[in-house]
């Protein structure tokens, strides 16, 4: 093997793990959704979504199960899963899109929070919209943490609410995500 042919495999055996390395992921992340009604609150957990973040463009990724988020009560679950994001034919939710004006060496210093906007497709029950919301980074140790809170109307994405039942779930619902990536800073 010549020095250019091995120099050839070797960056196309390191090049991949290269960009790898740029990739930061959360396979436990936290995503929690609050309904507000008249009659009852509802809330749901999920600590199973998979989150990525990709220190080189900025661009972001988060799938969940819809099976995966648990509530208090059983019979709640039971509905959610089978009436409202119907589990079995619509099993998961997304997101995908870029951080806005991203720059990956902001988090190396990082002292206090930074506020950074997301934008991107959400995707639930079948449907895919278009949602800009804001992400604030924080460092703690080792760990980059990245939180964001926005409000899903229901009715954009096709789930339907009996009448009877309309005091009991909120037409909006409350979506607040916690990702927490392990993060090395970057030469400076």
């Amino acid at each position: 093997m010549t020095y250019k042919n091995f120099t050839l495999a070797v960056f196309i055996f390191v090049a991949p793990c290269l960009l790898f390395a740029q990739r930061l992921m959360d396979t436990e992340s936290y995503i929690r959704f609050f309904s507000e009604a008249p009659l009852e609150d509802i809330e749901a957990i999920n600590e199973s979504a998979l989150s990525a973040l990709d220190l080189g463009s900025g661009r972001v990724a988060v799938s969940m199960k819809m099976k995966d988020f648990h509530f208090d009560k059983s019979l709640m679950e039971e509905h959610f899963n089978e009436n409202y994001v119907e589990s079995e034919k619509y099993p998961k939710a997304t997101f995908s899109g870029t951080i806005d004006a991203f720059d990956a060496s902001k988090f190396n210093n990082l002292t206090d929070s930074l506020v950074q906007m997301a934008s991107g497709k959400l995707t639930i029950h079948g449907v895919t919209h278009e949602i800009n919301v804001p992400v604030v980074f924080k460092r703690n140790g080792d760990k980059l943490i990245a939180q964001t809170e926005f409000l899903v109307r229901v009715e954009d994405y096709d789930i339907e609410v009996p009448t009877m039942l309309i005091k009991n779930i909120a037409e909006e619902v409350l979506v607040t995500s916690v990702f927490r990536f392990d993060y090395k800073p970057t030469d400076q």
